[in-house]
């Protein structure tokens, strides 16, 4: 039996998104406004230009053509691992580059009524799966609430399996974002990329992204970072109190400065529910972080009872995820 959740969404979400799809369809009707955005924006890599629309073609140094957006350009990049068996992982990767004072969103794209990344994969060839991973974020308070997400620039791993391994895979897609300053602007590219079947380096670019992914933790690693939960979900003033800690190679991090280091926490809720996202209350006892979710704006927040949060904790000396049950 399936519970419905009555949560009111955001207002702010609404205009944004209304505003920003008119000035992606003003962009289309009047060229110039996109051109001009394009004014400070960085792309490396002197081989590949940024396309005027359309799919980005493969280049001979394992990326596709910059594909240009407003205010951004993206591309795809190949590279590989070794595993610890001693084989190798084929990763590819979507790279983002955005003007000064942009950013994109996260998956969790915050309360300010951002646009999380959608990857379409069909026409891709070879491919028996691919997986997108996400690099931990930031966060940034914006006019409307809070942005998580990137800044400047940010690589997304694609950790693909190739139906064939000894030849070579063709990756299509069709990408879906969005990014903000003042209000949120829907993007879409198309690219395209041929990498060969003996790939065998990765840029640092690449590897950099792929090692700021959270690590998913469970059992005792998961109590090292997540060092005490308590959800009321009743009365005046109900909320979720989650103190959490730095996780490093297995052992909690205590960075030097404060106690509780440079700590962030991300809460994931169900899909169809819209939460806060925590704030910061200060430092706890054993060198954890406290953050709070306030759950007011909740019609009914005992019906979160039994529900599973997704937790991305975030430290300057590594970053972790693990799962928490309402209760």
């Amino acid at each position: 039996m399936s519970i419905a959740l009555p949560f009111r969404s955001s207002p702010a979400r609404a205009v944004s998104l209304l505003i920003g799809a008119f000035i992606a369809v003003a962009t289309i009707i009047m060229p110039g406004l996109g051109a001009s955005a394009q004014v400070g924006l960085s792309l490396p890599g002197g081989a590949s230009r940024p396309a005027a629309g359309g799919a980005g073609g493969a280049s001979a140094a394992g990326a596709s053509q910059w594909v240009k957006g407003h205010n951004s350009a993206v591309r795809l990049v190949a590279g590989a691992e070794l595993t610890a068996d001693g084989g190798r992982r084929l990763v590819a990767g979507v790279e983002i580059r955005l003007a000064e004072g942009w950013k994109t969103y996260w998956r969790h794209p915050g309360d300010d009524g951002g646009l999380p990344p959608t990857f379409d994969w069909t026409g891709s060839r070879n491919v028996k799966s691919q997986r997108v991973l996400y690099p931990a974020p930031g966060r940034w308070k914006s006019l409307n609430g809070i942005t998580i997400g990137y800044e400047k620039a940010v690589t997304f791993p694609v950790v693909v399996e190739p139906a064939a391994p000894t030849k070579p895979v063709m990756l299509a897609l069709t990408f879906e974002y969005g990014i903000c300053r003042e209000i949120c602007v829907p993007a879409e590219a198309k690219l395209v990329l041929t990498i060969p079947a003996g790939v065998a380096a990765m840029s640092p670019g690449l590897a950099a992204s792929l090692r700021s992914v959270p690590r998913m933790v469970e059992g005792a690693s998961a109590g090292r970072v997540l060092k005490s939960a308590k959800a009321t979900l009743s009365g005046a003033a109900p909320a979720i109190t989650l103190d959490v800690a730095a996780f490093e190679n297995g052992a909690l991090s205590q960075p030097a400065g404060r106690p509780g280091g440079d700590v962030d926490l991300f809460v994931e809720p169900p899909a169809g529910v819209d939460l806060p996202v925590p704030v910061r209350i200060g430092d706890v006892a054993g060198g954890a972080v406290r953050f709070r979710i306030d759950l007011k704006g909740l019609e009914k927040p005992a019906a979160l009872t039994g529900q599973t949060l997704r937790l991305t904790v975030k430290g300057s000396s590594g970053n972790a995820e693990l799962l928490w049950q309402v209760r």
